[in-house]
């Protein structure tokens, strides 16, 4: 099932600001809801708080998944956005530290929606991943391209760092909110050229992606 295009997308005729004003209604109860209450929450506690009816909620969202899927789109849309920015601030080479510090930073500014932003979808139903991903790869060959990154390093060992600054984010949010930074420049001092030999093979890209798959 593919989510429902936004009101006023391409194609489609205009849509009334009253349809825009209740749609964000929706995914801004939803977020608050989610975040309070887990994904389990019901979708009627979501309507109430947007001050709408549930005929409302359907109209703009048929299932419960439509809705999860768009705010996680808005989400991943809006990191992949300040990450891409940044990356296009810097000289050729420099983008891929400049995208991953600002996309880190993005995660830890919606750690209230971390249960929401990864929480498992098929690629199929969710094309903002695999788009998120195939952004750090092309920055990625591109900084090992210029000699700014080490050549050995694959695009897992960038993967697993951003997902081991994301949990470290879930882990420290409340208490040590900037201890991810130490982290992370720790391991961006482990991706440039010169540093010592890598002891063991880079893990399959296909093997890491499909566990976190199956226990996220």
């Amino acid at each position: 099932m593919t989510s429902p295009e936004p009101p006023g997308s391409a194609g489609s005729r205009p849509v009334r600001r009253d349809v825009l004003r209740n749609r964000q209604l929706l995914l801004e109860a939803a977020r608050e809801v989610y975040a309070e209450q887990g994904l389990d929450a019901g979708v009627e506690e979501i309507a109430r708080r947007a001050g709408l009816g549930m005929g409302t909620l359907y109209r703009h969202f048929p299932t419960k998944k439509d809705l999860l899927l768009t705010l996680r789109q808005e989400i991943l849309a809006d990191i992949a956005s300040h990450g891409s920015a940044a990356a296009a601030e810097q000289p050729p080479g420099l983008g891929l530290e400049a995208c991953l510090w600002s996309v880190c930073a993005e995660i830890q500014s919606h750690h209230r929606d971390r249960e929401l932003l990864w929480h498992t979808f098929s690629s199929d139903e969710d094309p903002g991943r695999p788009q998120f991903w195939a952004m750090i790869r092309s920055l990625l060959h591109e900084a090992q391209a210029a000699g700014q990154i080490r050549d050995d390093l694959t695009f897992t060992d960038v993967f697993l760092c951003v997902l081991s600054v994301r949990g470290l984010i879930n882990a420290t949010a409340d208490r040590a909110p900037d201890a991810w930074r130490r982290h992370l420049s720790l391991q961006l001092a482990g991706f440039r050229p010169g540093a010592s030999q890598l002891d063991f093979p880079p893990t399959d890209e296909s093997l890491v992606i499909s566990g976190l798959e199956r226990n996220e």
